[in-house]
């Protein structure tokens, strides 16, 4: 591990399998699938045409053995990984979330 690997705890490398997430946990629609780079405990990171926000709370939907899971965009990094796809004109962001806890809330300011 490098100086500068802020890691906790490791993580699989599973590339290639697919994950599905929803920006709202209670919408039927809307569900955005990704392909998964590598999993640890605390979270995963995967690839995604659609861009999210750092601090954006998402859902991932029936992943490994969990039903849903609600997760916290730690950081996002817009890649050139798209022409690996075979879609070299595409954006593709390479995305790290972390899961929550059960008690753990993220709470917005409303104007």
């Amino acid at each position: 591990m490098s100086m500068f690997d802020q890691r906790r705890t490791d993580r699989q490398e599973y590339s290639g399998e697919k994950v599905e997430y929803s920006l709202d946990p209670f919408s039927k629609g809307g569900t955005f699938e990704a392909s998964l780079i590598n999993i640890s405990e605390t979270g995963i990171c995967f690839l995604s045409s659609t861009p999210l926000a750092v601090g954006q709370q998402i859902t991932i939907h029936n992943f490994m053995s969990m039903t849903s899971q609600t997760a916290l965009v730690m950081w996002v990094e817009r890649c050139d990984e798209a022409a690996l796809f075979g879609q070299p004109e595409a954006v593709v962001y390479k995305i790290g979330v972390r899961f929550m806890g059960d008690n753990e809330t993220v709470w917005e300011e409303r104007p």
